[in-house]
């Protein structure tokens, strides 16, 4: 049978504890039925528990998500700036011997004239 939760009364019974008055309808004319009541109450908890199940793993999924996302982002931002700062680097380098280089050949060149020109 398929309990509308919604009109379910809910009332104090012995030592507090709260039960179900249900609609005599839930209990085919016969007041309220205890092992309708456990019935209901049994159900009622399961989905519970089992909506807080749902709840709590599509909370962990989109976390676990979005730290994999944000993890990824960070990893390709810094590779790119450490392939960018390597870049920079040999490009510098390159520039540096290249300018010795020319500087070390002008000296010889010169040297050689030189020594041409005064044996």
């Amino acid at each position: 049978m398929v309990l509308d939760y919604k009109v379910i009364i809910w009332q104090k019974g012995e030592a507090g504890k709260l039960y179900y008055i249900l609609p005599p309808a839930w209990t085919n004319g016969r007041g309220n039925n205890s092992e309708s009541q456990n019935k209901t109450r049994a159900n009622c908890r399961r989905g519970c528990q089992l909506k807080l199940l749902l709840f709590v793993v599509v909370v962990v999924v989109v976390v676990v998500v979005v730290v994999v996302v944000v993890v990824v982002v960070v990893v390709v931002v810094v590779v790119v700036v450490v392939v960018a700062v390597v870049v920079v680097v040999v490009v510098v380098v390159v520039v540096v011997v290249v300018e010795v280089v020319i500087e070390v050949l002008v000296v010889v060149i010169v040297v050689v004239v030189v020594v041409v020109v005064v044996l």
